[in-house]
This record gives structure tokens, C-alpha cells and sequence, in this order.
């Protein structure tokens, strides 16, 4: 998470999101990496756009990575993290 976050090239920070993602869609079902909703809510919180925008990039990648079904168990851990989002300046 260390490297996605200080990553400056976008090509390489998009890389390393997907990749989060795919392992996510592997781990997340099974109920292991709960922490990586707690990292995005957290980075989502931050009052730096970068941290903001690094939140919402990991989360829509990851959300890519799951189908309707399998997303809507997280639905709780997920809205807060968008409505927060969106309440922001």
C-alpha cells in the first residue's frame, strides 16, 4: 500500500491498483484484507486531495473487480467511504 501511495507515475500507480484489486478479489470473499476497506476509509477522510483521490482510484478498480452479487455483502463498508467522498470540497 506504501508504494501505491507515494507512487508518482500514473501509469505505474494504475498498475499496482489493479493489482491490488485482483488480490482483493481473491482475498475479500474469503474474508481476509478487511483492512484495505479501513485504508481507503481512512484516506478518504484526509484533508489532502491526493490521499482523496488515491482512495477513490483503489476503490473503483477494486470494485471492478467484483460482480453485483459478490460487491453488495460490502455495501455497508462502501457507502460511507462514497458518501464521504462526496460530501467533500
Amino acid at each position: 500500500m506504501e508504494k501505491y501511495q507515494k507512487e508518482e507515475v500514473k501509469t505505474v500507480q494504475n498498475a499496482i491498483a489493479n493489482v491490488i484489486g485482483s488480490l482483493a478479489s481473491l482475498l475479500i470473499p474469503n474474508k481476509q484484507w478487511v483492512e484495505l476497506f479501513q485504508f481507503i476509509f481512512t484516506a478518504s477522510k484526509m484533508d489532502d486531495l491526493r490521499s482523496k483521490e488515491i482512495a477513490m482510484q483503489l476503490l473503483s478498480v477494486i470494485i471492478e473487480y467484483f460482480t453485483h452479487d459478490e460487491i453488495k455483502e460490502y455495501y455497508s463498508a462502501l457507502n460511507p467511504i462514497i458518501e464521504s467522498y462526496l460530501q467533500s470540497d
